[in-house]
């Protein structure tokens, strides 16, 4: 993580340094989720924490830092996120449903998900850039270690991405998903939900040509 710059003050001070550390990152999380990293602005920032914009360049050096400093923080709230094995309590389905419903409670409706979803995709060299497509990694493998060795791991590579282009998708939505919504989409990613009566080809009832 990126860490500020300290001058090892006192105990008392250190507890009151950290804890106005913690609201500049809170403030500026909410900053890019507004207005983006490159329209947050740092004036606006120290008057969200109840600080000067000196305290901010005491601790990083420059916007780019904070800005990278207040996005690690924010995904360190998604560090306990963790993917389950099917067991006895719960299906294959079950669990990544319940992945799928604690990630989505993490990013919609939250500053952390709005901010996610205003920063650059595939920049190349970005370290913003870096940290998604980390966050995203950090989901295929928890994903792959649910999947595999389970009748679910055919075409794996395919289920995983489909699921994390739902979780892409879902970031920074107004609010999560209903819970019916997540079940099915688990059961569809996972091949679970059958074709509803398909229509023979004589039936009155089957597709026109071409659709």
């Amino acid at each position: 993580m990126t860490q500020p710059q300290t001058n090892s003050p006192s105990p008392r001070g250190r507890h009151q340094d950290e804890a106005l550390t913690v609201r500049i990152l809170d403030a500026a999380l909410e900053a890019i989720a507004d207005h983006g990293p490159e329209g947050a602005r740092l004036a606006e920032i120290a008057r969200m924490a109840g600080t000067s914009q000196q305290a901010l360049h005491r601790r990083w050096p420059d916007k780019a830092g904070l800005m990278l400093a207040a996005l690690e923080h924010g995904l360190a709230g998604l560090s306990d996120l963790r993917a389950g094995r099917a067991g006895f309590q719960r299906t294959t389905a079950g669990e990544l449903a319940a992945f799928l419903s604690q990630a989505c409670q993490r990013l919609c409706g939250t500053v952390l998900g709005r901010a996610l979803a205003r920063l650059p995709r595939n920049a190349q060299g970005c370290p913003m850039a870096q940290l998604v497509a980390g966050l995203e990694d950090d989901w295929r493998l928890a994903l792959r270690q649910m999947l595999i060795a389970t009748p679910f791991e055919a075409a794996l590579a395919a289920r995983i991405e489909l699921v994390t282009g739902f979780l892409r998708l879902q970031t920074g939505a107004p609010q999560p998903p209903q819970q019916r919504l997540i079940e099915d989409t688990a059961a569809l990613v996972l091949g679970l939900i059958a074709p509803a009566q398909p229509q023979s080809p004589g039936s009155a009832e089957a597709a026109l040509p071409g659709l």
